[in-house]
């Protein structure tokens, strides 16, 4: 599991959807930041509804 399916899962429960989580990574790789960006961005969307 790597973070991006940890945090859906966690998310994915009633408790976790009240979790903020907070990821470091010291990686640069511009397709890792996109896709950071596009989850970020979706859930915050999705925590509108």
């Amino acid at each position: 599991m790597d973070d991006y399916e940890a945090t859906k899962y966690i998310k994915s429960t009633t408790k976790g959807n009240a979790t903020v989580v907070i990821a470091l990574t010291a990686s640069v790789l511009e397709e890792e930041k996109a896709i950071a960006l596009t989850e970020r961005r979706r859930h915050r969307s999705l925590s509108r509804l």
